[in-house]
């Protein structure tokens, strides 16, 4: 498989990672990025509790830790001049998708984001460093919300039509954030990892 000039970023949740469930669709995260990136980057509050992966394991610069915080962590830390970023929100998102997103990252784009639905979705997506100096300038306000951030910027993003030809229903889009989404992606999950051979296509 073709390993792309791109690091690739996990938000874990924190404290949450150990639980057993948690615990495995990190692990499915990182079966996801690590075959299509040069390097596996994990953010989190505690890195003690994700000594055990084989990846690099940093914790948030500014307090507290948040998803821009977290994004901020990652990308600073990054060896690549973009970064494909991932959330454990998330613990679904196909490598298809991510590849998808992948192939269009360009030195000419600040995001590149996919479209599930009538607004471009923060995550999965490739990030620029670029994004460090807006996150910052953002933090020092006081502003922890990741609207901004989609505004204002050069960004690529892939539509939903081309995004279900890679993921017919969206799952790499399902969030546990969404009380709706959760009893599907535990049952979503739990069937993937206690099958022989787990997908991550």
């Amino acid at each position: 498989m073709t390993v792309f000039k791109c690091s690739g970023i996990i938000l874990t949740n924190g404290p949450g990672n150990s639980e057993p469930k948690a615990a495995k669709a990190l692990r499915r995260l990182c079966n996801v990025l690590r075959p299509l990136t040069r390097e596996l980057i994990l953010v989190t509050p505690d890195p003690v509790r994700l000594i055990d992966h084989d990846a690099m394991i940093v914790r948030n610069h500014y307090e507290p830790y948040n998803t821009l915080t977290a994004l901020h962590a990652g990308l600073f830390n990054a060896g690549s001049t973009h970064g494909v970023v991932l959330s454990s929100h998330l613990p679904l998102v196909r490598s298809r998708v991510v590849k998808t997103l992948i192939e269009v990252a360009s030195a000419q784009w600040d995001l590149i984001a996919g479209t599930p639905g009538k607004t471009p979705a923060p995550f999965p997506a490739v990030y620029s460093k670029t994004y460090i100096k807006r996150i910052e300038i953002q933090l020092a306000k006081g502003n922890c919300e990741m609207a901004p951030l989609m505004k204002k910027v050069s960004m690529k993003t892939i539509s939903e039509k081309k995004l279900r030809q890679k993921d017919t229903d969206l799952t790499s889009y399902l969030s546990l954030k969404n009380p709706e989404h959760t009893e599907k992606i535990l049952k979503l999950l739990e069937t993937e990892l206690s099958s022989d051979t787990i997908i991550y296509s």
